[in-house]
């Protein structure tokens, strides 16, 4: 009688075999379906971590890069903490604005390119101007006069960018290109 129980036995799984096998699979894939929603999440927040700074980066590049070239002190005239009104040596003249959260960049009279849309006017100082002796050009009505845009010797980028829960914060002096030569004589016509 021992001997046929043992036969049985041996010949297939019995029920209670097969509900803990079911159970452990169903816990082992539970665990294993959230390791890969925790490592999918992880992922995304990291990918979109890294175009938010390489949009801030390329944005800010490009505003140092454009003041870097502006020709005279004179065409600083009208720009103020959140605009910059540029002339280069070709003659073509671009405005960058920083307006609520974006950086835009408008080239001759073409309509604005948006550089980004996650600056943040409220924490950013802007741009500030400095003469010759590195006193800071204290802008009124919202922009430089004509005679404190010749006085123009440094130009101060401060930008605070913000995305979720990042929060970058980019500051550059920027001593135009031009203005290393001196002023522009009257020989120069």
């Amino acid at each position: 009688l021992i001997c046929k129980i043992m036969k049985r036995s041996t010949k297939g799984f019995t029920l209670v075999e097969m509900l803990i096998v079911i159970i452990a699979v169903g816990i082992i894939g539970s665990i294993t379906t959230r390791l890969l929603y925790q490592g999918s999440n992880i992922f995304i927040r990291e990918t979109n971590r890294q175009g938010f700074v390489n949009e801030v980066r390329s944005t800010f590049w490009r505003v140092i890069r454009e003041t870097h070239g502006q020709v005279s002190k004179e065409d600083f005239t009208s720009s103020g903490t959140d605009n910059l009104y540029i002339k280069h040596a070709n003659n073509i003249t671009k405005q960058i604005e920083t307006s609520g959260q974006s950086i835009s960049l408008k080239i001759g009279n073409n309509s604005s390119n948006k550089l980004s849309d996650t600056f943040s006017s409220t924490s950013s100082t802007g741009l500030t101007y400095y003469d010759n002796n590195y006193n800071i050009i204290s802008i009124s009505q919202n922009a430089l006069s004509d005679v404190q845009a010749k006085t123009v010797h440094l130009v101060k980028i401060d930008f605070v960018f913000n995305s979720e829960e990042d929060i970058l914060n980019l500051s550059s002096y920027v001593f135009p290109q031009n203005f290393k030569y001196g002023e522009k004589m009257g020989y120069h016509d």
